[in-house]
């Protein structure tokens, strides 16, 4: 009996792994609005992939890297990636996503009147996802130091008058509050007397519109009264001619006049008398 021998054709087997997550996706902190991106890499043949919020997972998210253009609140969670191939699969770790909001005013700052040597008192209320912080602002010139919600000076004096505003900023950005309006009166009865002169306080004060003030001289003489910003600059002049002694009254328009919201000074100057007055202005 006779034996007989075969040879197969030469086959070649290959091993395969299951993947393993050589880079690892990171935690993230994004902006409402902003992009978001996860990544990740593994090693293997053939590796497919799929990203997860929680335990579901995310519709066409199936590549190494999730992109997401712009987000929402909605967005904010855990997120992992499987990576799978024939052999297997593997998980990553789970990774937190977390959304920032920008910063939000709920309390503008409010217009002030009060006498000098008073206190006097600026507040804004905001709302953020992180922490804020506070820049308070002084006829546009920042204040050194002021960097809390509320901004106060004990005993207010006639250069505290003017706009006051607050910049109040986040990890999102920064949100600026109206300018509010500081305004300060001389002495307790807010008018100013000496040697017979007297210049009365601008009432209403603020004012939407018209507003009107008393003014008296000891004897005839040439008065002359001028509306002015806290620049000193010239807008308009109440009054300029020969008085009789007395007590008068003037007035100005702010609308007539194109005055915007700020904080005004009606400056009386006759027979070496100069004295001033701040009236305020809003819309």
């Amino acid at each position: 009996m006779m034996a007989f021998s075969f040879t197969s054709t030469p086959v070649d087997v290959t091993v395969g792994v299951t993947p393993q997550i050589t880079a690892q996706p990171e935690n993230v902190t994004v902006c409402v609005g902003k992009p978001l991106t996860l990544s990740t890499q593994a090693s293997g043949d053939n590796v497919t992939y799929q990203w997860y919020k929680g335990t579901t997972a995310i519709p066409t998210a199936t590549s190494a890297t999730f992109d997401k253009a712009t987000v929402s609140i909605a967005d904010a969670g855990s997120y992992a990636v499987v990576a799978t191939n024939a052999c297997g699969s593997t998980r990553s770790v789970q990774v937190d996503v977390v959304v920032n909001t920008e910063v939000s005013i709920t309390k503008e700052p409010a217009d002030v009147a009060i006498n000098d040597n008073e206190k006097l008192t600026f507040t804004v209320e905001a709302t953020a996802s992180d922490a804020v912080s506070y820049k308070w602002f002084h006829n546009n010139t920042e204040i050194a130091g002021a960097t809390t919600a509320t901004y106060t000076v004990d005993k207010a004096k006639m250069s505290d008058a003017g706009e006051y505003y607050c910049v109040v900023t986040n990890s999102c950005g920064e949100k600026t509050t109206r300018k509010a309006v500081a305004s300060i009166t001389n002495g307790v009865t807010g008018d100013v007397v000496a040697n017979g002169f007297v210049l009365s306080i601008a009432t209403p004060n603020p004012t939407f519109e018209a507003a009107s003030f008393a003014y008296t001289v000891p004897a005839a003489q040439n008065v002359r009264i001028v509306l002015t910003d806290l620049m000193g600059r010239e807008l308009g002049v109440l009054v300029n001619g020969m008085m009789e002694a007395g007590t008068h009254r003037a007035s100005f328009n702010a609308t007539a006049m194109n005055l915007t919201a700020g904080v005004y000074n009606i400056t009386l100057s006759a027979g070496g008398f100069v004295a001033s007055q701040q009236v305020v202005v809003v819309k």
